[in-house]
This record gives C-alpha cells, sequence and structure tokens, in this order.
C-alpha cells in the first residue's frame, strides 16, 4: 500500500491513500510509520517545525502525530513564513514554553501587507498562550500593538529584546522575570529602571546599546532590590562610575560582573575594586574593558579578597605585568587572564608568564 499526496496544497490534511498492487515485502522490515508513538515522538522532535510539517503531509500517522502538543515546547515565528504555514503551525500550539518573534532585518524592506499578515499571527499565538510562556525572544519588533500582548504573559521568567521600538508601557505587567536581556532597543525614559524594580528574583541582566537606559541608575536599584542577582553585563552609553560600582558589593551572590566601554570609562575607580571584592566573594568572572583609570595600585589590594574568580578580563586598562603575575599566584582557581591591549604590558612579557603559569590561558591577541 502506497502513499499519494492529495488534498489542500498548504498541508493542512492528511494525505488519501491509493490502493495499487505491489510486489510482496519482506516481513522482517518495518514502515517508520508502523514504529510505537512514543519512539515516533523521540525522533519527531530532533525535528524543526518545517520539517514536522513537511512529515505531516507523508501519511496520516505523522499527521496525527504532528499534532501533539509535546512537539511545540519551543516555537519559533519568522517574517518570511508563508500565512499557511503559519496558521497550520498556530493551530498545533498549546502550550509552548519558549517563543521566538522574529521580523524582518530593519536594512531589508518589507511590504506593509506581508508585515500586518505576520503580526496578526504573532498576536494569535501571544494571546493564544502567552500564559504559559516562560522565555519570550522578539527581534525587530517596532509595534506597540503587537508587544502590547505581553500582559498575558504573567508567568515570564526569561525576556529578550533586539532591535525594538516602542512605548513599552507593557512591562509594567511583568514581575516574575528572572533575566533580562536587552540589545539595540529605543525605551522611553526610566522603562528598563522601574522593570528591574518590579523584579525582585532577577538573576541575569543583559544591557548593549540600548537608548536611554542609565547603567548607574540600575546598578543602585540592583543593590537594594534584587538580592538574587547572579550576572551582570554592561556596554552602555552611559558608563558606570566608581560610585555605582561600589553598590553592587551588596549583590551577595554576584557570580559574572562585565563591564564594557568602547570610549573608555572617565572616572577614578579609587575604592570601589575592593569593595567590590570584599562584598561579591563569590565572583567567578570579572571583565572590565577600557577603564584606563585601573592601575596597579587599585587593582592589586583587591585580588587577594577575589578567592573565586575563574576569569580575569582586564583588556585596555593601565595595569602591568605585575598584577597578572600577583593574580596567577593568588587567585588558587584562576583559569584565564585576557590582557590585550594593556598599554603597559608587553608581548614579550605575556610570553614569559606563560611559560611560568602554563595550567592559565593568556591570549597574546
Amino acid at each position: 500500500m502506497d502513499f499519494e499526496l492529495a488534498g489542500p496544497s498548504n498541508g493542512v490534511g492528511p494525505p488519501r491513500k491509493k490502493m495499487k498492487h505491489s510486489a510482496p515485502r519482506d516481513s522482517s522490515r518495518r514502515d517508520l510509520a508502523s514504529f510505537p508513538k512514543d519512539v515516533l515522538l523521540k525522533i519527531f522532535g530532533y525535528l524543526d517545525l518545517q520539517s514536522i510539517n513537511n512529515c505531516a503531509m507523508l501519511c496520516s500517522t505523522f499527521y496525527n502525530l504532528s499534532k501533539e502538543s509535546s512537539l511545540y515546547t519551543s516555537v519559533t515565528l519568522k517574517y518570511n513564513m508563508s500565512p499557511h504555514f503559519l496558521e497550520s503551525l498556530i493551530a498545533k500550539v498549546s502550550c509552548p514554553k519558549a517563543v521566538s518573534i522574529k521580523y524582518k532585518p530593519l536594512d531589508q524592506h518589507a511590504e506593509k501587507e506581508n508585515l500586518l499578515i505576520f503580526e496578526k499571527y504573532v498576536e494569535i499565538l501571544l494571546r493564544k498562550c502567552g500564559e504559559h510562556l516562560l522565555s519570550l525572544k522578539i527581534e525587530g519588533c517596532r509595534s506597540d500593538k503587537v508587544l502590547l500582548n505581553l500582559k498575558d504573559c504573567i508567568c515570564l521568567k526569561r525576556l529578550t529584546l533586539y532591535r525594538c521600538k516602542s512605548s513599552f508601557d507593557v512591562l509594567a505587567f511583568l514581575c516574575h522575570l528572572t533575566s533580562i536581556s536587552f540589545t539595540s532597543c529605543h525605551f522611553p525614559q526610566k522603562v528598563v529602571s522601574e522593570l528591574i524594580r518590579a523584579n525582585p528574583n532577577l538573576k541575569y541582566l543583559f544591557l548593549s546599546n540600548n537608548i536611554n537606559v542609565n547603567a548607574n541608575e540600575i546598578c543602585e536599584i540592583m543593590s537594594k532590590q534584587n538580592p538574587e542577582m547572579m550576572e551582570v553585563y554592561f556596554n552602555e552609553r552611559k558608563k558606570v562610575r566608581a560610585k555605582s560600582l561600589r553598590t553592587l558589593a551588596r549583590l551577595t551572590n554576584l557570580r559574572k560582573l562585565v563591564l564594557k566601554s568602547s570610549s573608555g570609562f572617565e572616572c577614578d575607580p579609587e575604592d570601589a575594586l575592593e569593595l567590590l571584592a570584599a562584598g561579591c566573594s563569590r565572583l567567578e568572572k570579572l571583565s572590565i574593558h577600557g577603564w584606563k583609570e585601573i592601575n596597579d595600585d587599585n587593582f592589586i589590594p583587591a585580588l587577594r579578597m577575589f578567592t573565586q574568580l575563574k576569569t580575569l578580563d582586564m583588556r585596555g586598562t593601565s595595569i602591568t605585568i605585575k598584577s597578572c603575575r600577583d593574580a596567577a599566584l593568588t587567585l588558587p582557581l584562576l583559569e584565564t587572564i585576557d590582557v590585550i591591549e594593556c598599554n603597559r604590558i608587553k608581548r614579550q612579557q605575556l610570553i614569559s608568564l606563560r611559560h611560568d603559569f602554563e595550567d592559565i590561558n593568556i591570549p597574546l591577541d
């Protein structure tokens, strides 16, 4: 018995069977469709959404299997998906845990009609499944109407926004977040600060190249409102000052701290590193790029207290090889020292350091 594709061209319905005579088959061979359902679900679990949809058009067994909600715990909607595929996909999805929404890149032309159709399906999915979502990633959205549906994501734990622009008033409804990642987004004043204040269980924060994000204000809020914070990444236009860095010492669970700046920090760190080391005794990664005022005098005293450090990245600072050697001797768990672009450290000095401490990764370029 063979199968013939019949019915709607969009693959919404299963194919009909067509009988024809064929040679006897070897009884020891089995069709994939005859495998137990739990085995097939395991196999389908490795396929992407488009592949599952393609398989659904092969036979009624695969079609019925494609409607299993367990296959759609993670769903991606992309601007170039056909309306037929989007409609079929959303009909099958019931309670996904993670959703990713990808708009057309801003530098590519998109017809308004196609954009409206895509947004219609995005809204349907968020309204239908928002209450089940734990993770949401949105790329390139600039529609208040679409983002308004975030109010239905009442259990959301992880939110990622990339190149989005909106009033973002709806963010005020989110209060269970543990992870926030915003990159190249345009926010109104105070929106991000208020969001962080409203989520006391926040553990992961990534902010890079956004508009209207005040890193100093956020540091002060976190020190009071987010005691569970474990990872912080800042690469914002408004750079962290020494005063704000001191406040992070209250985050006693902090494991990773990354401060980046292409144009450098314009202040003296004073005793901020010492206070940070004393308060954040569990810190495993410290990365500070381009802070020219950090030197041996204000850095070495802090080293003795960074007892759990595994990664030390001080690119573009003014420390010398003395700080590097002291770090290698003082920190028992240290695995990596990166001091590229430190003008006071010569390549030959790093080669010598690598020879003396072969168990530590020390990049040369």
